[in-house]
This record gives C-alpha cells, sequence and structure tokens, in this order.
C-alpha cells in the first residue's frame, strides 16, 4: 500500500512539473513575441526619424 501511495505522489508532482513547464513556456513565448514586434517598431520609428531629420537637414543646407 506504501509503494502505491509513493508512486501515486510522485505522478502528481510530475504533472505539476509539466503544467509549471508549459506556464513557463507559454510566458517565455509571449515575452519573445512581445520583444520580436518591439524591435520591429522601434527600427521603423528609427528609420522615420531619420528621415525626417535627413530632409530637415537638406532644406536648412539650401537656406544657407
Amino acid at each position: 500500500m506504501t509503494e502505491n501511495v509513493w508512486l501515486a505522489y510522485n505522478n502528481a508532482d510530475l504533472a505539476l512539473e509539466c503544467i509549471n513547464d508549459e506556464i513557463n513556456m507559454h510566458w517565455v513565448n509571449t515575452f519573445n513575441t512581445f520583444l520580436h514586434h518591439m524591435v520591429a517598431i522601434l527600427i521603423l520609428n528609427t528609420l522615420l526619424n531619420m528621415s525626417i531629420e535627413f530632409f530637415h537637414n537638406l532644406h536648412l543646407s539650401t537656406i544657407n
């Protein structure tokens, strides 16, 4: 009888570890997706700012 209780306890512990692994995997995937989108937004924002600054400097150089 003791062996059955011990095996049931070990199976429950493994099930909890599996659930924790799935939760951690989901969190990591969510965080990676967030970073992926943020990098894309930051790159596009930088390119936009560079083009605005370029045309602004071009305009200033034609005035002088």
